[in-house]
C-alpha cells in the first residue's frame, strides 16, 4: 500500500484531491495480523468505506465531496475494483491499472500441466506437480506459486486455483456504468 502513496496519492494531494488509503483482506498486515484472507467479494470492503464517507460527510469529512468520489486500485491489477465498479454505484469514476481479466486463465497459462490435473479433480497430484514445477517457473510463475497462497491463507495450490476460478471480469465488466479507466494488462 505504501508504494501507492508515491505513485499516485502524493500527486493527487498536491492537486487538491482528498485521499483515503485502506487495507482490506489479502493485504499483508491483514493477513499476518488478523489471518483474514483475500475475499473475491471486494465490494464488501469498498462499500464499507463509502458508507463511512457518506455517514461522516457532514462533520469530520465535511471537506470531502462524495459526488466526486473516484476509486483507484492497482492491487491484483485493479481486478477486484473492476468488480466493485459493476456493483457499487456511488463512486463517480473508477481507475483500474493493469487489470488481469481472469486469474484462472493467468494461472493455467503459467502452469498448464498442473492445471490439467486440477481440472480432472486430482488434488494431490496437482499439488505435487505444482511444487516440482515452481523451481523452473518464470518470475510470473514464482509469483503465482507464492502470492495466492499468502493472500488466501492457503497452503495448497489446488485450493488457491479453486478460488481463482471466481476471479474473472467476464460477464461483469459490461455492468460497469460509471466512467472507468480499465488499463487491461496484456492478454497472451
Amino acid at each position: 500500500m505504501e508504494e501507492t502513496c508515491h505513485v499516485f496519492e502524493f500527486a493527487a494531494l498536491e492537486r487538491g484531491y482528498n485521499i483515503i488509503l485502506y487495507e482490506g483482506t489479502g493485504h499483508a498486515t491483514i493477513v499476518q495480523g488478523q489471518k483474514n484472507s483475500l475475499i473475491v467479494a471486494w465490494t464488501k470492503v469498498v462499500s464499507s468505506i463509502v458508507d463511512y464517507l457518506y455517514a461522516h460527510r457532514a462533520n469530520e469529512l465535511s471537506l470531502s465531496d462524495t459526488s466526486k468520489l473516484c476509486s483507484h486500485d492497482m492491487r491484483l491489477g485493479g481486478h477486484l475494483l473492476g468488480k466493485v465498479a459493476a456493483f457499487e454505484p456511488r463512486p463517480a469514476a473508477v481507475i483500474c491499472i493493469d487489470v488481469v481479466w481472469s486469474f484462472y486463465d493467468t494461472f493455467t497459462r503459467a502452469f498448464p500441466t498442473p492445471a490439467q490435473l486440477g481440472e480432472r479433480g486430482n488434488e494431490q497430484a496437482f499439488d505435487e506437480l505444482f511444487e516440482k514445477t515452481k523451481t523452473s517457473a518464470s518470475m510470473n510463475g514464482c509469483w503465482i506459486n507464492n502470492d495466492p497462497k499468502h493472500r488466501f491463507c492457503e497452503l495448497k495450490a489446488y485450493k488457491c486455483v479453486e478460488r481463482a476460478q471466481n476471479m474473472t471480469l467476464e460477464g461483469i465488466a459490461d455492468k460497469i456504468k460509471m466512467p472507468a479507466f480499465i488499463g487491461d494488462a496484456h492478454r497472451r
